[in-house]
């Protein structure tokens, strides 16, 4: 059965916030300078990605703890075969 273009595109845009937090997240680890504006869009981040899993419950699914996230974070895992 095919997959609702919806929840398709929800995967798509979770993958890539997923890959823009990680990114802030290292960016933050490292930063030798104000790190508020980082933390900010961090925020801005997890906060959208908690409304699309709300949005489309299917993408939860995907959730795997994240052995170096602070408690109660989870992050995406690709379940798309690589080529």
């Amino acid at each position: 059965m095919d997959e609702d273009p919806d929840i398709a595109q929800a995967r798509v845009f979770l993958d890539e916030l997923d890959h823009h937090a990680r990114k802030l997240s290292r960016a933050i680890g490292t930063a030798p300078t104000n790190i508020t504006e980082l933390r900010a869009e961090l925020g801005t981040i997890r906060t959208t990605i908690a409304k699309l899993h709300a949005r489309f419950p299917e993408t939860r699914a995907e959730l795997t703890t994240d052995p170096g996230a602070p408690p109660n974070q989870a992050h995406r895992t690709n379940t798309e075969p690589t080529a």
